[in-house]
């Protein structure tokens, strides 16, 4: 049982409405969306949050996240370009550029307009050195949990090296951008995160900021997928308090609109087979389960059979079911009869990408829900 309502409860008339008009439909949430962010600018351990270009392009989405003064992190020239197009007086200082591929033009814009820029490694640093010549960058550093606890991807003999290449180009370290690919979401080693900072300090002094990156400090309610903010406050919190000579960034990767979005989608057939339930909705799942952030967004609700739900979400779906990529096998679920409207949460990041696009003309980004309430802006 959920501990509180999920938004499409007191959306539910508009969604199924939206629903009679067209399915499937990728719709995103403009109070969550606001929550969402005004929760995370909320913590005071923050200095600065980021959400990257690439995880969701509507428009509107764009809009809030300028509107609530928070930056964008950008992964190439283009999504740089974009930016400044949609948002002429928006300053270099809220982009952080990161790219994946090593075009030297493309990090000598960046610093000549102000825009942070992050290298990701030595490769990096060494094929773009003229670039980097007295300037000030962040270098990208991923951290990790191996049966000895906490480590970090770049060994201390490279980061002397790094140390050593830096000073031979005159180069400023202001900040590094820490990543993990399994974050601290199972687990958080308060101990372990001040020893490496206690290294990072003595090899490259000058740094001030700590950008925690796509899975670093993400904590997640049980069985939901949905940010457990109170508890990342905590966290966060308590990397201020064991290293408060550093500025804290935060740029929190898909999971900070994830829970805005939704998918809604019909049933065309519903049948029981040696007691399992199937449906057979009117969207390819197989391409949606590719884009699934975790386990928990395999899951479905019956919008139009609310009340017999024992609970929001999750219900698992098996995919792949007699080589029908349509027909999902569900569990935990209220019976779904031929015509009801099925919403799947947790895909604010992946919506047009999960089997949509062949839905949606090229202007089409999905439906931008209005809010009917907003939160105050942080002050």
């Amino acid at each position: 049982m959920t501990s509180r309502r999920d938004w499409w409860h007191g959306r539910r008339e508009e969604l199924l409405d939206l629903a009679g008009e067209k399915t499937p439909l990728c719709l995103y949430n403009e109070e969550t969306l606001n929550e969402t962010l005004f929760d995370l600018l909320s913590i005071e351990a923050v200095d600065r949050l980021f959400y990257p270009m690439y995880i969701n392009s509507h428009p509107k989405v764009y809009e809030k996240v300028y509107e609530m003064d928070v930056g964008f992190t950008c992964l190439s020239m283009d999504e740089m370009a974009r930016v400044f197009k949609v948002f002429p007086r928006m300053k270099p200082q809220r982009l952080l550029f990161m790219p994946d591929s090593d075009i030297s033009e493309e990090y000598e814009y960046a610093l000549q307009v102000g825009i942070h820029v992050v290298v990701r490694n030595l490769f990096s640093l060494r094929a773009c050195q003229d670039v980097f010549q007295n300037g000030e960058i962040f270098i990208g550093l991923e951290m990790t949990y191996d049966q000895g606890g906490l480590v970090q991807g770049i060994h201390f003999s490279e980061m002397e090296a790094l140390s050593g290449l830096l000073r031979t180009r005159g180069t400023t370290v202001s900040g590094l951008y820490l990543n993990s690919k399994r974050g601290f979401r199972s687990s958080f080693d308060l101990n372990g995160t001040a020893s490496v900072f206690k290294g990072v300090s003595a090899h490259l002094p000058e740094v001030s900021t700590l950008i925690l990156g796509n899975g670093m400090c993400i904590c997640l309610e049980p069985n939901r997928g949905v940010l457990d903010i109170p508890e990342m406050g905590n966290r966060l919190e308590a990397i201020k308090e064991i290293s408060p000579q550093y500025k804290l960034w935060l740029d929190p990767g898909p999971y900070i609109i994830s829970y805005a979005g939704v998918i809604l989608t019909r049933v065309i057939d519903s049948f029981a087979r040696e007691h399992h339930r199937y449906v057979r909705i009117n969207l390819d799942m197989q391409s949606y389960a590719q884009y699934a952030l975790d386990q928990t967004q395999l899951a479905m609700v019956n919008l139009s059979k609310l009340e017999n739900e024992v609970s929001s979400f999750p219900h698992m779906i098996v995919q792949e079911i007699e080589n029908d990529s349509r027909l999902c096998h569900i569990k935990g679920f209220a019976p779904a009869d031929e015509g009801d409207i099925l919403l799947i949460p947790n895909v604010g990041a992946i919506g047009l990408e999960a089997g949509l696009k062949s839905h949606h003309d090229d202007s089409d980004n999905g439906y931008y829900l209005k809010a009917r309430k907003m939160c105050p802006v942080k002050i």
